[in-house]
């Protein structure tokens, strides 16, 4: 009877424990360490991972052909450097606005500023509005285009005799209606676009271009560089260029 009774209190015991053991394992997080028991007949081989081993490893040499350029200034040219936004744009309603003494007094500031440079000029640039000319302005001129140049010409000539310049210091050129500041469609931005610009343009001989060969510039970079200076000229070569990998 005693025997019964050990059996039985040792099966109670193993119903117990299994539950215990299964909640145990299943509060094992994913990623954490587990503890695990190998048989003894298991055997590890031992190894070793050398970082600077190099025997097995071969570079490649790889080549791309670029097209490069050697820019240089055409002969008897020097390049040129424009300067902008020094003066405020002087605004007209027609041809008898008279220049204010604000206007003039700009430019001189800035041609007293400037005058260290050499071959110094300065160009007057007219714009007119988007509205169709009329009246004694469509007879006279015909377009904008030829108006915004009277307008231009008409402010230079007389910043020359106010200023006592040079005829050699003075330009002017019109670009009609386009590059608008202001919408045509309201009297004020009208106004706003009947304009005469000023720019201030002298020689830069202290810009110089490099002796080695560089990538050609895109449509854009060429445009920009021909309008800064028109006098430059591109010499095309093709080369491989290297990179070791």
């Amino acid at each position: 009877m005693s025997k019964q009774r050990q059996l039985l209190l040792l099966i109670a015991s193993l119903i117990v424990a299994i539950p215990t053991g299964i909640g145990q394992v299943n509060m094992v997080k994913p990623g954490e360490p587990v503890e695990r028991h190998l048989s003894s007949d298991q055997t590890f081989q031992e190894w070793s991972h050398d970082s600077n081993r190099t025997e097995d490893v071969k570079r490649v040499k790889v080549c791309r052909v670029e097209t490069v350029c050697k820019m240089r200034f055409k002969e008897g040219e020097t390049p040129r450097t424009r300067v902008r936004n020094l003066v405020l744009p002087f605004h007209y309603e027609d041809e008898t606005v008279a220049i204010s003494d604000t206007f003039t007094r700009q430019i001189r500031e800035a041609l007293e500023n400037l005058r260290d440079k050499h071959g110094l000029t300065v160009r007057f640039i007219g714009y007119t509005d988007g509205a169709p000319l009329t009246g004694r302005d469509e007879s006279i001129y015909g377009n904008q285009l030829a108006l915004s140049k009277a307008r231009a010409n008409r402010v230079a000539l007389e910043m020359q005799r106010v200023l006592g310049l040079p005829a050699s210091a003075i330009e002017s050129d019109g670009r009609g209606a386009s590059r608008p500041v202001g919408s045509n469609e309201t009297a004020q931005g009208r106004a706003l676009n009947r304009r005469v610009e000023v720019e201030f343009w002298y020689d830069d001989p202290l810009q110089e271009l490099s002796d080695e060969p560089q990538l050609c510039p895109d449509d854009r970079a060429f445009r920009f560089l021909s309008s800064r200076t028109a006098s430059q000229s591109f010499r095309l070569a093709t080369q491989p260029t290297c990179i070791a990998l």
